[in-house]
């Protein structure tokens, strides 16, 4: 009787630790797997693109497209000391993962020097598409102050450009006020979009 208990125990510990073996190796390819998501997500190639640039001309109709990629650090535009009307803004490419990718910063400047002026800072966002897809939305931030003029204020950035981009176009913002596209201008002025840093 005592063997038969024995052998019962023997089967149970045996169980018991296949069941501990199976658990530890599924743990590790899970873990394993959202490593790999989330390296994935952080090093994405350069040729994966982030936004597009549409920059316009109104007098001179003409119509220049820049591409973006998703790498970080400072770029000089292909458009440098080109005058646009408007700029639209457009999503790159879409990305495949299973995870949201990072948010990125890209700070919009005019000139390329040491001395030169921000702009306003364009925030990126991926939302989901079908199939396990993101793509890119938009938000532009502006530092706005006033100043006195007159009788009255005016508004200025603080980076001391004469006044803040005006949006325009149809697109709607989702809830968290990101656009699938942006367009931007001075309202009829002729502006500058030189470089950006991206982060």
């Amino acid at each position: 009787m005592r063997s038969v208990y024995h052998n019962c125990y023997l089967r149970f510990i045996l169980l018991f630790l296949f069941a501990l073996i199976a658990l530890s190796a599924t743990n590790s390819v899970s873990a394993r797997e959202n490593i790999e998501d989330i390296a994935s997500d952080e090093d994405i190639v350069e040729e994966v693109l982030l936004i597009r640039l549409v920059y316009i001309d109104i007098e001179q109709l003409a119509r220049e497209e820049v591409e973006i990629p998703i790498a970080a650090g400072n770029f000089e535009s292909p458009q440098k000391g080109v005058r646009a009307d408007k700029i639209i803004i457009l999503p790159g490419s879409t990305i495949s993962a299973r995870y949201q990718p990072a948010d990125r910063q890209i700070q919009l400047f005019r000139g390329l020097t040491d001395e030169r002026k921000l702009l306003g800072t364009l925030h990126v966002r991926y939302y989901p598409e079908p199939n396990n897809t993101w793509i890119p939305h938009f938000k532009l931030h502006q530092k706005i102050a006033l100043v006195p003029k007159g009788k009255g204020w005016q508004a200025i950035t603080l980076s001391g450009v004469a006044e803040p981009f005006l949006l325009s176009g149809s697109a709607l913002p989702n809830a968290e006020g990101f656009y699938p596209q942006l367009e931007i201008g001075f309202g009829g002025k002729g502006f500058y979009l030189d470089s950006w840093f991206i982060k």
